[in-house]
């Protein structure tokens, strides 16, 4: 039965089509990333490094594309290349026997200081995305393991007053304490 408006859909219906989404989104970015025609500055910066004076002199003598094309059937395919506008450059180092599903592109400017050019890692912003609900549901493990030790406490502790002696977890908790300090005050008479 279909919902009458979006506000019906429930959170189970929604999520596995978000996630449908996010996965077409990501596998168009794999093709659409690492491509010679686009902007310059495409993507979103993951790392950064600093670059050396020798490596920056060496990009701006960059005049025209460097292009490494593989033959893949009748077709040439663009496998590596440093795209050149301007002072910006687009660095794709892609080795070819070499796939992955986030690609990674290197964007340079160099109009500021030779000394202080930072060489940005830049991957789609759909694989980030895409990645999201594994690191939620990794997160959720771990909620879920703590939130399983301190049970497992409170749970022994009520069993161990016995059953007869019902009491909420922070009661329990309480007389536990209480008695820990009473042992620890006849303790301390026997020493002195």
């Amino acid at each position: 039965m279909l919902a009458k408006n979006l506000f019906d859909l429930i959170p189970f219906e929604l999520i596995p089509l978000a996630f449908l989404v996010l996965f077409v989104w990501h596998f168009y970015s794999l093709f659409s990333f690492p491509r010679l025609k686009g902007k310059v500055k495409r993507g979103v910066p993951i790392w950064r490094q600093r670059l050396t004076k020798e490596q920056v002199e060496d990009l701006r003598a960059l005049t025209e594309d460097q292009v490494s094309y593989k033959r893949i059937g009748r077709r040439e395919v663009a496998m590596a290349f440093i795209l050149v506008r301007g002072d910006e450059r687009l660095i794709n180092p892609r080795r070819e026997n070499w796939g992955t599903s986030w690609p990674t592109l290197g964007y340079v400017r160099l109009d500021g200081d030779p000394h202080n050019t930072w060489l940005q890692y830049r991957t789609p912003l759909a694989g980030l995305l895409f990645l999201l609900p594994f690191c939620l549901i990794g997160v959720g493990i771990l909620m879920l393991a703590f939130n399983l030790s301190v049970e497992r406490h409170f749970m022994r502790l009520v069993l161990a007053q016995g059953l007869g002696d019902w009491q909420t977890y922070g009661q329990a908790e309480i007389k536990r304490l209480e008695r820990v300090r009473l042992r620890l005050a006849q303790e301390r008479e026997q020493f002195t």
